[in-house]
């Protein structure tokens, strides 16, 4: 509630953080091999069968996927397209992955958690249509300039409430950062890439898979004894470190160094 009660009061910090924009910038990570080669793509999904989409910009590619700005056919409303590969999906053993996102997101109802519209697929592709977040995402603002202290908590207020939701699905998020992390067109954070959530964790349970991205590894993580909501925890506090640092906190060109000064 105290969250809630500063993000309603503090809406005009978002705004001066100058965050806004149509920076069309999504983080590029890995090169991806996935390509539309139709301006309109059909939606098959037996909910809306007669869906058209209209791709009006390309916005960033990850490890399995490439991201588009569409039009939705007939209307001005814009969408945020994920076309995920398949066969590469399949070959490199990350089916799951895809289908446990889509999951997830089905099950949110968060105004700081990306928005699922629809999910549909072909023979050769998956295709997630999702909210579209014209101001990119956090970490090409935090290029530009970090946030000021008020700025900061404004923000990680929002990101509290987001994690706060999914815990209390009993879904751990797992891979906190500010390249996951967007800004939409209220200038409020949306949390995206939801790629390695994981259901099912209730309580103290926790999971055993080793995954995230190093920088932002939790302790836990790094020693091997499984990893539960109290990640997450970890993953806030490292973002708002960085938010106002322009690092992660044990941030290290060598991974075995960074591994060490996150463990001790």
């Amino acid at each position: 509630d105290i969250f809630r009660k500063y993000i309603s009061e503090g809406t005009e910090i978002g705004k001066k953080a100058n965050l806004d924009g149509d920076s069309f910038h999504y983080s590029n990570t890995v090169n991806s091999t996935i390509n539309l080669t139709n301006d309109v793509i059909v939606s098959q999904s037996n909910k809306q069968p007669n869906d058209d989409y209209k791709r009006l910009k390309f916005l960033g590619e990850g490890s399995y996927a490439s991201v588009y700005c569409v039009q939705k056919r007939l209307t001005d409303s814009k969408r945020a397209m994920k076309v995920i590969n398949k066969n590469l999906l399949i070959r490199k053993k990350q089916l799951k992955y895809a289908v446990g996102e889509c999951s997830v997101l089905k099950k949110c109802d968060c105004p700081f958690i990306v928005k699922l519209y629809y999910s549909f697929q072909t023979l050769e592709n998956l295709y997630m249509v999702e909210e579209y977040c014209p101001g990119g995402d956090l970490q090409y603002h935090l290029k530009i300039n970090l946030l000021e202290e008020e700025e900061a908590k404004f923000y990680i207020s929002e990101l509290i409430l987001a994690i706060e939701h999914l815990h209390d699905l009993n879904i751990i998020y797992r891979d906190l950062k500010p390249e996951n992390i967007l800004i939409g067109e209220d200038n409020h954070i949306i949390l995206a890439d939801f790629g390695l959530a994981k259901e099912g964790i209730q309580g103290n349970s926790l999971s055993q898979s080793f995954c995230g991205s190093p920088a932002y590894l939790p302790p836990e993580t790094l020693n091997m004894k499984g990893v539960g909501k109290s990640g997450d925890i970890y993953g806030i506090g490292a973002v708002l470190y960085e938010m106002i640092s322009g690092t992660p906190p044990f941030f290290s060109n060598e991974i075995a160094v960074l591994f060490n000064k996150i463990k001790n």
